[in-house]
């Protein structure tokens, strides 16, 4: 009598016989689509207060890191590598750097006349 083995319904165990190309689609289809915020909401529209009603931090935080398939193996490094890379920021956010896929992710900007003011500045002056 045989041993019959059960296989887990979450595993794959041939994924690493299947060809390189067919591999690397799954890889690039488990990049998630992300809101990347260039900046983290410090005001409320009018620019005066520092105090928000809603921010969940968490989640900007979160979104600012790498996919979790950046971790996963080198082959699913390299295609995350390719999708997306670190963007740094300037001295007016929280951040120090987000994680962007230009072709995936959508661009965030918290807008306020604050904003505006920092920004219009640093165009002057390049």
């Amino acid at each position: 009598m045989g041993v019959a083995y059960k296989m887990n319904n979450n595993s794959f165990h041939s994924f690493s016989q299947l060809p390189l190309e067919l591999r690397r689609l799954i890889w690039k289809h488990c990049l998630p689509h992300r809101i990347a915020e260039e900046d983290t909401p410090n005001f409320l529209l009018d620019g005066n207060e520092c105090r928000q009603a809603c921010w969940a931090n968490r989640i900007t935080h979160q979104n600012a890191q790498p996919p979790a398939i950046a971790f996963v193996t080198s082959e699913s490094r390299q295609v995350a590598l390719e999708q997306g890379r670190r963007l740094e920021l300037e001295e007016t956010t929280s951040l120090e750097s987000i994680w962007v896929q230009p072709r995936r992710d959508v661009l965030h900007l918290n807008w306020t006349r604050l904003r505006y003011v920092v920004w219009g500045k640093s165009r002057r002056q390049k």
